[in-house]
């Protein structure tokens, strides 16, 4: 199957093929069902291609939406308007970035929090798609500054209600009012169904991704450090994930001793010091990188070579999200691997010879 197959305009074909040969599953199956207009829950593996497969839809031209009042319309723009939640900074950046690639026809405004509201309420004269955390593009509910959707897509659906989010989500539709509703993520809570009071086309494909080969070491505290040095000086890009911010900040520490050039981020680093650090790392820098669960989810660095548990994922869901970091190019192996802490085995008591 192609890309003109899936009910796109032509030239929406001609920019996507620039960038992808064919479609992935997920968009095969979803892409179509948006452009019907249908309500989409979508469960598919991390790397699978499900950011292109909502922005495609969104990205053409020829869909309408109501002239609501208040809307601002340009003249030969589309009326429709699109809005895409995401629970973090950093994965909302990183869709618009590929919004901006890929649909580049649509005006596209990224909020989140750390920047003026009087500079958002600027670029929200005019725009197509925003892409928002829901902190954020409720205060400008609030606020007046936005007016109904036509499309609302919220990406990693389930990590908004880990994150206690959902009450902020429940707000933003009523506001946003949209006529259209897509749950995107690898790993999909049945709740979320529960909360929105509509009919939703399911596109449930294979969550596990057979190129990572992942394993286990069992290993006493101790002896973790030296062996992360082994696996680090074989020069891979890697990730290293700890569960706390202190977690990173020591190990960062000792790395720094050993001379093994690397970047730390956490979630109470300043935005713009994140996106320096980051972009250390997306752009070959260098080759090490140490998280918490900051970067677990929706950061697309597309050349992750290995990733390694320092500390165990705190459960399966979060543990899945991390080692899928790897892997994300198409036809290319990825490794993970888990240090699990095993008790200190007493040492053997010395035998005494009878003489």
């Amino acid at each position: 199957m192609d890309f003109k197959d899936l009910g796109l305009s032509e030239e929406s074909v001609k920019i996507v093929t620039r960038f992808y040969k064919k479609p992935t599953d997920v968009q095969a199956r979803t892409i179509p069902l948006l452009l019907e207009g249908k309500n989409v829950f979508v469960l598919s593996k991390t790397g699978s291609g499900k950011t292109a497969a909502f922005l495609l839809p969104l990205g053409e031209k020829n869909r309408k939406g109501n002239d609501d009042e208040g809307r601002r319309e340009q003249k030969g723009e589309s009326t429709f308007k699109a809005l895409i939640l995401t629970p973090t900074r950093e994965l909302a950046k990183q869709i618009a970035r590929e919004a901006k690639r890929i649909i580049p026809s649509k005006k596209v405004v990224t909020l989140y929090g750390g920047i003026p509201l009087e500079r958002d309420t600027e670029r929200l004269k005019s725009w197509d798609i925003i892409v928002a955390t829901p902190g954020r593009m409720l205060d400008h509910y609030r606020r007046g500054n936005v007016g109904k959707v036509d499309t609302l897509i919220i990406d990693e659906a389930d990590k908004m209600l880990d994150m206690g989010f959902i009450d902020d989500v429940k707000a933003i539709v009523k506001e946003a009012q949209p006529k259209q509703i897509g749950l995107f993520s690898a790993t999909l809570h049945p709740e979320l169904k529960r909360v929105f009071p509509t009919t939703f086309e399911e596109v449930a494909l294979e969550e596990d991704n057979f190129n990572i080969k992942h394993k286990y070491v069992h290993i006493e505290r101790r002896k973790k450090l030296s062996l992360l040095k082994k696996f680090l000086r074989e020069g891979k890009k890697t990730i290293v994930f700890m569960n706390t911010q202190r977690g990173v900040e020591w190990l960062s520490g000792k790395l720094r001793q050993m001379g093994i050039r690397h970047v730390a981020i956490h979630g109470k680093m300043k935005q713009r010091k994140r996106e320096w650090l980051m972009d250390k790392f997306r752009y070959n820098e260098v080759k090490v990188i140490i998280s918490t669960d900051l970067l677990a989810r929706g950061i697309d660095v597309q050349d992750v070579d290995l990733v390694i548990n320092y500390d165990e994922a705190m459960d399966p869901k979060t543990h899945k999200h991390r080692i899928g970091r790897t892997a994300r190019l198409e036809g290319k192996e990825g490794k993970a691997i888990t240090f699990k802490e095993v008790e200190e085995l007493p040492k053997p008591k010395k035998k005494w010879m009878v003489a």
